[in-house]
C-alpha cells in the first residue's frame, strides 16, 4: 500500500487495495507461469494498483507492451492480454494469436482481460478474426485509478471526442459506474450538485444503475466519508482548461507532460558533482516521480512559478542548518541523535537537487521566453475582457510562424464569430487541407454546443 494514497481527507488507498486484489484474483486463475501483454495505454495507470515486483511474485514471468509487430518465443502456459475494448487492440490481440500460435511447440491458453468491462462488439469483432475460441475471457473492473491522496481519474482516451463528436455517449456508462465504486467504498454521496447536460446524464445513470443493484448486495455504507459530489460537464466551460497553467505543477505538465504521476526530463540539469558517469547521466532522460509523498514537491506543486523560487531558496536554507548541526555536536548522545536524522536529510538535499533542476528547465521556457510572456499576457486580455482585438494579431503572427495547431486552440476558439471564416482560410493556407478539415469541424462543433446548461441534479 502506497503511504501518500492514504495521507488526504479521504483514504485513496481503499481504492488501491481493491483494484489489486481484483487483479490478483484474476492472475490466481490462471495457475503457472504467465506472460502478461498490456494495452500500452493501461500500463502506467495500472502500475500504480499493482507494479511489476507484486505481479513477479504471482508467477508473472514477463510483460510485454501490445503494439504491431512479433513476440519473441514464449516458454509459458498462460498468456494474458490485459486491454481495454477497442477495435484496434482487438486485431493486435488476434494478429498475436496467429503468430504465437504458429511458432510455440507447446500448448498455451490464451486469455484476454477486459479492462473495464467487456464489450460484445469487440467479441464479435474477435469471432470474425478466427480466435475467440482460443481466448479466456474476463473482466478487470478497474472504473477508476488511484493517482495521488486527492487525484483519481478514469484515464479514458479520447472520451469528449467520442461523446461530443462521434456520438459515442460510453464515456458518460463509465463515469457513471466509477462512481458507483466510489460510493460502494465510501458511502452514498447525500449531496450531489451538477452542470451540463452530460452531467445530468451521468447522474441519471448512476441512479438506474444503483436502482439495478437493490436487493443484489450492500449498496454501500449508509454514512458517507465524502459530504458533497460535484459534476461538471466540459462543454460547459472550454476556456478555462485551455489556458497556460501557471502553478510549478501545471507548467511541468504544460511543458513536459505527467503521465501517471511522472515527468520525464532531459538529464543535463540532474548530474551533481559526485556522480560517477556524468556523461551517462546527462544524454539520459530523468524520470521523476510526482506525488504527495515528497514533502518538498506537495510544498511546491500548486504554488505560482513566480514564489518557487524563494521557497526552494529557504528549503536550501533550512537544510544548510541542519547538516551544519554535526560540528556543535560534542556528545555521543547529540551524534547519535544526528546520525537518526541524518538519512531524512540527506532525501530533502536530493528532492531539493531535483526540483531546482526542474525549476531551471521551467524558467528557461517561461520567464526567460518573450514568446510564453507574449502567450500569457494575450491570455489575461481575453480573460479580463481588456483588449479582445488583440487576439486576433497574436492568431496571425502564430500563423505566420507555423506554430503548431494546438498552440492556437485558445485563442482560436474565444475570437468574434464574424472573424472566424477570415481566420480559417488563413490558417487554412498555412497549415493545408488536413488541417483546415479539422478546424472547420471545431469551428461547427462550437455552434452545437448547448446555449444552457442544466445546473443542479
Amino acid at each position: 500500500m502506497c503511504t501518500h494514497l492514504s495521507g488526504g481527507r479521504l483514504n485513496i488507498s481503499i481504492i488501491q487495495e481493491t483494484l489489486r486484489k481484483e487483479l490478483l484474483n484474476l492472475l490466481q486463475l490462471c495457475e503457472g507461469p504467465k506472460v502478461t501483454i498490456w494495452d500500452e495505454w493501461l500500463a502506467g495507470p495500472v502500475g500504480l494498483v499493482a507494479q511489476y515486483s507484486l505481479l513477479k511474485e504471482h508467477e508473472v514471468a514477463d510483460m510485454f507492451p501490445l503494439r504491431p509487430g512479433s513476440l519473441p518465443t514464449i516458454a509459458v502456459k498462460h498468456i494474458i492480454f490485459i486491454a481495454r475494448p477497442k477495435k484496434f487492440l482487438m486485431d493486435l490481440i488476434s494478429d498475436y494469436i496467429v503468430s504465437l500460435r504458429s511458432k510455440q511447440n507447446t500448448p498455451v491458453e490464451f486469455h484476454l482481460f477486459f479492462v473495464p468491462r467487456r464489450s460484445e462488439l469487440c467479441e464479435m469483432h474477435l469471432k470474425d478474426r478466427g480466435v475467440y475460441v482460443n481466448l479466456t475471457i474476463q473482466e478487470f473492473p478497474c472504473d477508476i485509478f488511484p493517482f495521488d491522496s486527492d487525484l483519481m481519474s478514469l484515464e479514458l482516451q479520447n472520451d469528449f471526442r467520442e461523446n461530443y463528436l462521434e456520438g459515442d455517449p460510453t464515456c458518460l456508462y463509465n463515469a457513471a459506474q466509477a462512481l458507483r465504486t466510489i460510493q460502494q467504498l465510501y458511502g452514498i454521496v447525500p449531496h450531489v450538485f451538477g452542470k451540463g447536460p452530460a452531467a445530468k446524464q451521468v447522474w441519471d445513470l448512476l441512479c438506474n444503475l444503483n436502482k439495478e443493484e437493490q436487493g443484489m448486495g450492500p449498496r454501500g455504507a449508509t454514512t458517507s466519508c465524502i459530504d458533497q459530489l460535484l459534476l461538471i460537464d466540459r462543454a460547459v466551460d472550454f476556456t478555462s482548461v485551455l489556458t497556460t497553467q501557471l502553478t510549478y505543477e501545471g507548467l511541468i505538465d504544460e511543458l513536459y507532460g505527467i503521465k501517471s504521476t511522472t515527468a520525464t526530463f532531459p538529464g543535463h540539469k540532474f548530474v551533481s558533482a559526485d556522480d560517477a558517469n556524468p556523461e551517462v547521466t546527462a544524454r539520459e532522460r530523468k524520470r521523476v516521480i510526482l506525488n504527495s509523498g515528497e514533502e518538498l514537491y506537495t510544498e511546491l506543486r500548486d504554488c505560482s512559478f513566480t514564489t518557487v523560487g524563494a521557497v526552494l531558496s529557504r528549503k536550501a536554507r533550512i537544510i544548510k542548518t541542519q547538516l551544519d548541526e554535526r560540528h556543535n555536536n560534542k556528545s555521543v548522545q547529540e551524534i547519535k541523535q544526528f546520525v537518526s536524522r541524518l538519512p531524512q536529510m540527506l532525501a530533502n538535499k536530493q528532492s531539493l537537487a531535483t526540483h531546482t533542476a526542474i525549476a531551471e528547465y521551467i524558467k528557461e521556457q517561461t520567464t526567460d521566453s518573450f514568446e510564453f510572456h507574449d502567450k500569457i499576457q494575450c491570455e489575461e486580455d481575453f480573460l479580463t475582457c481588456v483588449d479582445n482585438e488583440k487576439v486576433c494579431p497574436f492568431i496571425e503572427d502564430l500563423i505566420a510562424q507555423k506554430a503548431p495547431l494546438t498552440k492556437t486552440f485558445f485563442t482560436y476558439g474565444t475570437i468574434y464569430e464574424s472573424k472566424i471564416d477570415e481566420k480559417r482560410k488563413r490558417t487554412g493556407k498555412q497549415w493545408l487541407h488536413p488541417l483546415a478539415v479539422s478546424l472547420s469541424v471545431l469551428s461547427h462543433f462550437y455552434k452545437k454546443l448547448p446555449v444552457k446548461s442544466t445546473t443542479g441534479l
